[in-house]
């Protein structure tokens, strides 16, 4: 999967290029989303258990310091609204980030398809006398749907 991958990265204009170097950075970007609202359920879960008090921990005291709060049971609903804006805002990412993902893949796709298409009407007459229409059509179609697959699987792995 690999050397197809290479091959395929060859062919593809610059522009396309620049459009799924945004969109690996965009999926960096979801992953810090996802990584910082998990980090954020730990001192929640903490100090809502009573493992972790204000005194302890630099995180909370910020927190504390931040909201001007006068008593701990305000930071808990406040360190609660926190944590649960943090994983509405990672989901949200996530979400349109996964969009653009299935988005790109299938317009890289289809630009593809487009460039064998017009490779095919641009072959001289003898080759179309000696290739069935309906053969190339079904060429055509199964290897675009290949190769959309192949894009939309290595930007899938690189998501995860």
């Amino acid at each position: 999967m690999l050397s197809s991958i290479k091959r395929l990265w060859d062919i593809l204009p610059a522009k396309t290029k620049k459009k799924l170097f945004y969109l690996q950075l965009l999926l960096l970007l979801m992953s810090l989303f996802e990584v910082f609202s998990i980090l954020m359920m730990a001192p929640f879960m903490g100090f809502v258990a009573g493992s972790i008090n204000l005194e302890s921990s630099k995180f909370l005291q910020l927190i504390y310091s931040f909201a001007n709060l006068n008593n701990q049971s305000n930071l808990t609903a406040i360190l609660g609204f926190v944590t649960l804006f943090f994983f509405l805002v990672s989901s949200v990412v996530s979400m349109i980030t996964l969009y653009i993902l299935v988005y790109t893949a299938n317009i890289v796709g289809a630009e593809l398809a487009s460039t064998l298409y017009r490779s095919f009407l641009n072959k001289d007459y003898s080759f179309h006398l000696k290739n069935s229409s309906t053969d190339l059509v079904g060429l055509l179609s199964f290897d675009t749907e290949r190769t959309n697959t192949v894009i939309l699987r290595s930007l899938q792995t690189n998501s995860s």
